[in-house]
């Protein structure tokens, strides 16, 4: 059984605190700028923001109290990830997009940081994990493999595929499905495209098996989530 941890959200998106607030203490600042003050009444054993600069990352490991806390990076938008190899030099840093919160598995790996900080790859490690999950978000409706996953990562796909599990808690080619499965989650409710057009634009070949993956996923197939949105 996991004890109750205190968990610093730094950002201004209202969906972060829900997924933490019914296991954990939270507090909730807008800027890093703002740490100071709040470390006199509560420090925290895992700090999530929603931004993917750099420079906050900085300025919570210069505090000496946050030196070896857990900082989980949420990003809907991997494209704003142009500083990621100086994001990367930093130890204990999770890359994540913020709908795999949603994941029971993710949400698990979550909590075994909580528990146990050393449960971190080493930086230069976490970043061939990090690198890999944003070509990734910006590349999963392509015909995507793990060899080419691996060419991209400059490793073996044995190699990649254990340090991927390792880091996120997920399987490699799970991680490329459950991102196209969000995708086409977020495009059946906020567009009309047809069910095979989602399909097709999220890397999906076969509309026969899109359907059965996404009913497996979400209860229901994909038609029926449309109506029922």
């Amino acid at each position: 059984m996991f004890s109750r941890k205190k968990i610093l959200i730094i950002g201004t998106d209202s969906r972060l605190a829900p997924f933490f607030s019914d296991e954990c203490d939270i507090e909730v600042i807008s800027s890093p700028a703002f740490i100071p003050a709040m470390l006199y009444g509560f420090v925290p054993d895992l700090i999530v923001v929603d931004s993917v600069y750099d420079i906050d990352i900085r300025i919570i490991r210069v505090n000496e109290k946050l030196v070896f806390t857990p900082v989980l990076i949420l990003a809907d938008d991997m494209h704003l990830l142009a500083n990621l190899e100086r994001i990367s030099d930093f130890p204990r840093i999770m890359l994540c997009a913020t709908t795999f919160l949603k994941e029971d598995k993710v949400r698990k790996r979550v909590w075994q940081i909580l528990e146990d900080k050393k449960k971190f790859l080493p930086p230069r490690t976490g970043a061939i994990v990090k690198k890999i999950i944003v070509y990734i978000s910006m590349n999963f409706s392509k015909n995507l493999t793990r060899e080419s996953l691996s060419q991209v990562a400059g490793t073996s796909e044995d190699y990649l595929s254990k340090i991927f599990r390792a880091e996120m808690g997920l399987l490699l080619w799970d991680y490329l499905t459950l991102t196209r499965l969000h995708e086409a989650e977020h495009l059946l409710s906020q567009t009309g495209l047809s069910v095979s057009e989602v399909a097709a634009r999220t890397g999906f070949e076969d509309p026969a098996y899109f359907n059965r993956i996404f009913k497996k996923h979400f209860g229901q197939p994909p038609g029926q989530f449309r109506k029922g949105d």
